[in-house]
């Protein structure tokens, strides 16, 4: 049945939405010696394998364990992975950055592809299952989409902080699809690990040897070509974010998931929250009750006043939160 429902709903996606496939900020550190270890160890997977760039030998892969290496011990050695690339930018090494960033698209990609269990046992990942679990709760048939696929209602909008791409690849799974009637609906602030020319492996079909291949081919498909911009970038960097004032403008409900409003987003995330009207009704979702308690004491800090015009509500579900008008209509 499709929705008569006419309020504007956006999804405001920082780490913690993707926490049960993606580490955390604060868990990045200790998966950096995991990604090293995974690389050498699969070494004889990639070495005589041909590329676009000629055979991969062991001076060839050894550059690449060696720059994986290099940031590694940098990362840890600075107080978040935006300190160290701040710090680069802010210095104008230009190509320390860029090997940065390549450096982060490659851990991006591992994280989604490799986890550790409980046992500390190294497993093929799996998509965070929450961002389907709300994609199918809200979709709706439409004839403006072929093979059956169904569509994102208008009223609802994504805009996320994550370089991850478990949203991405969510709406892809067979009748989904992140689009509405007029346009795509998630807007990545960011940027993304994900790299349109080098397709993702199939999770639920892969193996350790294809990943390690997939892996370097992300390297050397921007290590040898400097023209080419990696896709992830930061929030200081130049972009137009004229349409979140916009968006805030016309939007009714926003639930936040997962997000702490980092200092560095500070003025980009004030653009679209300061910009709320007064009867707009904000919910955040953390992993329990007391983190959503959390994210909206966060919130309320950006505030001067420490108190938005706007209503906010802490919520807690197994799944990501629908505003409960929207199931009313």
């Amino acid at each position: 049945m499709k929705r008569i429902f006419g309020g504007k709903i956006v999804y405001y996606l920082g780490a913690g939405a993707s926490a049960n496939s993606i580490p955390t900020v604060g868990d990045i550190s200790y998966r950096l010696d995991h990604l090293y270890s995974f690389l050498f160890n699969n070494s004889n997977s990639i070495i005589g394998i041909s590329t676009s760039n000629g055979i991969v030998d062991r001076e060839k892969y050894d550059v690449f364990l060696g720059i994986i290496k290099k940031w590694n011990l940098l990362v840890k050695q600075t107080p978040s992975i935006d300190t160290l690339a701040k710090r680069l930018f802010d210095q104008r090494k230009d190509i320390e950055y860029k090997e940065y960033k390549l450096f982060l698209t490659v851990l991006m990609n591992f994280f989604h592809c490799i986890k550790k269990n409980k046992e500390g046992i190294t497993e093929i990942n799996n998509l965070e299952g929450r961002y389907e679990n709300l994609l199918r709760s809200i979709n709706q048939s439409s004839t403006l989409v072929p093979n059956g696929k169904k569509i994102i209602p208008n009223n609802f909008e994504f805009i996320s902080w994550n370089y991850d791409f478990q949203l991405d690849l969510s709406s892809q799974l067979d009748d989904l699809n992140l689009l509405n009637e007029n346009n795509i609906v998630l807007k990545k602030l960011n940027g993304s690990s994900l790299v349109v020319d080098i397709k993702p492996p199939n999770l639920l079909d892969v193996s350790e040897s294809i990943i390690v291949q997939y892996l370097f081919r992300l390297y050397e498909h921007f290590h040898y070509n400097n023209q080419l911009n990696i896709p992830l970038k930061f929030s200081w960097e130049p972009n137009d974010f004229d349409f979140l004032y916009e968006l805030a403008c016309k939007t009714d409900y926003v639930v936040v998931i997962g997000y702490s409003f980092p200092t560095f987003n500070r003025v980009i995330d004030n653009l679209f929250f300061q910009s709320l009207r007064k009867n707009t009704i904000v919910y955040t979702q953390g992993y329990n009750y007391q983190d959503s308690e959390r994210i909206e004491k966060y919130l309320n800090q950006t505030f001067s006043s420490n108190k938005p015009i706007f209503t906010t509500i802490p919520v807690e579900s197994p799944f990501f939160f629908v505003p409960p008008v929207y199931f009313e209509s």
